[in-house]
């Protein structure tokens, strides 16, 4: 940066300052080849630079073309890897080039040796700084008066024509910063802009962003308050100074601190006022201990610096948001309605904030649907053979333990055909024993095979006689399958008899109206409160929704599930209730005006 600011000094020209930039940062950087681009007033200006001994290549120059026209568009500087010369691989450094006053001018392309992804992401954050700081130096190539530093030539009047030129507040510190940095020969120069009682540090000579929590920048900034606190200008001189003429300052402690942080440079700050007295801004300096910063020079300094008061005000008014004007409004409103009262403006003061939270502010959104507790999963009891029901032992409503009977079929005409199974078993082995001491091996076979086939009959009634009670799978409650009436009732294989909830695992079907039907979402929470006990709340998850409506109750509905947290005691399936989901934040506005903006939509949508 002292190699650019001392091409600014030495410069006539902008199209000679950069030339000399890009000389200094092409051998910075170690570039191959190097080309800019720029719009600098008498046209468009281009420049290439190569090392003694580089031969520049067709291929760079069209490469660098539409890189420079790339970046320039986008505004955001890039690394991007190349092949040349066969295989050789290279890295393409573009960052674009700004002017404070006009914006971005142009852009500029170095090619480097091959870089790795990280080494190439930190020198083109180099590369893109160093090129803004030549575009803030080269805004004044050209332009400087020849008034002496006695005289400081500036006047309210003009700074607000100055300050005309630049598009935001950030661009003129900016420059005001770095022009200050530049005729004084300083080694930093910050910006802090008052905000109420505090300062937010703005501009930092040197840097593109300066980071506010870094630690260099933090004791800055304190510095900045101290000097607004004091309402004047205060500096820390180095101690080989000789200042027994100088008028002697009280001890400034975070000025001290900023001081021994930087190694024991001069230090001071200017606070930059209105007419009113009002300060708007506060301009620190720092330059290194082989340099004096005299009071004379800092006198001149902060002449200098006074007219800036009123641009930076005019322009930080022009940057406001429309929530900061607002609230300046709001401000400037509450002191002119102090005649009213102080109950009366701390009314005031909280409608607006009640309309400001109604408008901007963020309510949780419950949409409130009908619900009915259901069983988790449900287990049915079928008929194990066909047959008749002999015994049933519970009924619906029962909680039954895993294991217990719930009825039992009738096996009488079971044991009869066990009974003649068992005879023509018997039966068939004799005729078989018989017929293999005869000799005759076809009735002994047909024999064995009449014996096999009674003997799986005996197997298959063995296994129903086993099955004859039907016992429960699981503990649970019996939801249905009223089976005293049919006592005696021949049933089917497979019909289905009783049904089994499992004990405490129960879930809430929602039954969701069509204009919520999009506000439901899965894994969405919400609480449900049943009929029976509105009093107590029990938590819930939607795990699953059903793609297609349904009709219940007259009503066309979306069916959704959840599993219930730590389902109570007294709870049983079928109790019917009210949930309120949570789906998401929203305004307060939109929750209590869209049903009606919606429906009224749909009435004009037929018209």
């Amino acid at each position: 940066m002292e190699s650019i600011s001392r091409a600014a000094k030495e410069s006539t020209t902008k199209p000679e300052f950069f030339r000399a930039v890009l000389k200094v940062l092409a051998e910075h950087f170690g570039a191959s080849f190097a080309t800019f681009r720029l719009d600098l007033g008498g046209g468009t200006t281009e420049q290439e630079y190569t090392p003694p001994g580089m031969n520049v290549r067709e291929e760079w120059r069209g490469q660098a073309d539409g890189l420079l026209l790339h970046v320039r568009y986008h505004r955001l500087a890039v690394a991007r890897p190349v092949t040349s010369d066969g295989d050789v691989e290279r890295t393409f450094l573009v960052a674009p080039v700004l002017d404070p006053r006009l914006g971005t001018i142009g852009a500029a392309a170095f090619l480097v040796d091959h870089l790795s992804e990280e080494v190439a992401a930190a020198r083109v954050s180099e590369f893109q700084a160093l090129w803004r700081y030549a575009g803030q130096a080269g805004a004044e190539v050209g332009s400087r008066t020849a008034a002496s530093e006695s005289s400081p030539g500036f006047t309210v009047g003009a700074t607000l024509a100055k300050a005309a030129l630049y598009e935001n507040l950030e661009a003129f510190v900016f420059a005001m910063a770095n022009g200050l940095k530049t005729r004084f020969g300083l080694d930093q120069v910050a910006v802090g802009v008052v905000r109420g009682r505090s300062v937010r540090v703005t501009c930092l000579s040197g840097f593109d962003d300066p980071y506010p929590r870094s630690p260099g920048t933090k004791v800055i900034q304190q510095a900045m308050e101290e000097c607004l606190d004091a309402g004047e200008m205060i500096h820390v001189v180095t101690k080989k100074m000789d200042l027994s003429a100088a008028k002697p300052h009280a001890i400034h402690r975070l000025h001290e601190a900023w001081h021994q942080q930087a190694g024991g440079s001069a230090v001071a700050s200017i606070p930059l006022r209105l007419e009113n007295g009002s300060c708007v801004a506060v301009v620190s300096l720092r330059q290194s201990p082989a340099k004096p910063l005299t009071p004379k020079k800092l006198e001149h300094a902060k002449s200098l610096l006074e007219p800036m008061a009123a641009a930076v005000q005019v322009l930080r008014r022009a940057d406001r948001g429309l929530t900061r004007h607002a609230w300046e409004s709001l401000r400037s409103g509450t002191r002119r309605l102090n005649p009213m009262g102080r109950g009366r403006v701390v009314l005031l003061a909280l409608a607006l904030l009640a309309g400001a939270w109604f408008l901007f502010g963020q309510l949780t959104y419950r949409i409130t649907v009908p619900c009915e507790v259901v069983p988790r999963a449900m287990r049915e009891i079928a008929a194990p053979f066909a047959g008749s029901i002999q015994a049933v032992h519970v009924e619906a409503g029962d909680l039954v333990e895993q294991g217990q009977v719930l009825l039992e079929m009738d096996v009488a005409e079971l044991l009869l055909q066990q009974e003649q199974a068992e005879t023509e078993r018997r039966l068939a082995d004799l005729e078989a024993t018989r017929a293999l001491e005869l000799g005759d091996i076809a009735s002994a076979a047909m024999a064995e095979a009449r014996a096999d086939q009674a003997r799986a009959e005996l197997d298959s009634l063995a296994h129903q006689l086993r099955h004859a009670q039907v016992r429960a799978p699981i503990t649970g409650h019996v939801l249905s399958g009223d089976l005293r009436q049919r006592v005696g009732e021949v049933v089917p294989l497979g019909e289905a008899l009783l049904q089994l909830a499992p004990e405490k695992e129960l879930s809430v079907e929602l039954r969701i109206p069509e204009y919520a039907a999009d506000e439901i979402a899965v894994a969405m929470p919400g609480w449900v409160a049943t009929q029976a006990r509105p009093g107590e709340r029990h938590g819930f998850e939607i795990s699953e929704i059903w793609p297609s409506s349904e009709v219940l109750e007259g009503e066309n509905v979306f069916l959704a599930k959840g599993p219930m947290e730590g389902a109570a005691e007294w709870l049983r399936p079928g109790m019917r209730g009210i949930a309120k989901v949570e789906a998401g934040q929203r305004a307060p506005w939109w929750i209590a005006i869209h049903r009606v903006v919606d429906y009224v939509r749909l009435q004009l949508w037929k018209l």
